[in-house]
């Protein structure tokens, strides 16, 4: 009978924790989404950013990860990824470093190559790859043309 009875609370647990578990997915899942148009920006340029994630990658990632950041810059290049989202690389003075930015799926406006810019995003931080070194932003918008 004790068997039973810690049978059945064992199940119960497992039942409960399972419910929650379910519960935690369904709300990361169906969370909003930060939209940078609607938050205060820090405003800076290309040049600045990419120095000061070059300086100091900590100091730089207590400054601006995942804070709304409106840069301002050069347009290097406009392209799409293998998402289809259109991405906008700003230029800066090295030629082995860029801020890449992703566009809102909602921004409708279009740009080009040697245009200025400002672009309001939400910063995800420094990417070093080989040969090419970028600050990512993610969810921009053109906020001047």
């Amino acid at each position: 009978m004790a068997k039973a009875i810690t049978l059945k609370k064992a199940l119960i647990l497992i039942g409960i924790t399972a419910l929650l578990g379910m519960a935690y997915a369904l709300y990361t899942w169906y969370k909003p989404q930060r939209d940078a148009l609607k938050e205060d920006g820090i405003s800076l340029t290309a040049q600045v950013l990419i120095d000061a994630y070059r300086s100091n990658e900590q100091e730089a990632n207590t400054k601006y990860l995942d804070k709304t950041l409106i840069v301002s810059g050069e347009v290097l290049k406009v392209s799409v990824n293998q998402e289809g989202q259109k991405v906008v690389e700003l230029k800066t003075s090295s030629a082995d470093a860029t801020i890449f930015c992703s566009i809102s799926a909602n921004e409708t406006k279009a740009i080009q190559a040697g245009e200025k810019v400002q672009l309001k995003g939400i910063c995800k931080g420094y990417r070093d790859q080989i040969m090419m070194v970028d600050v990512v932003l993610q969810d921009c918008y053109i906020i001047q043309e």
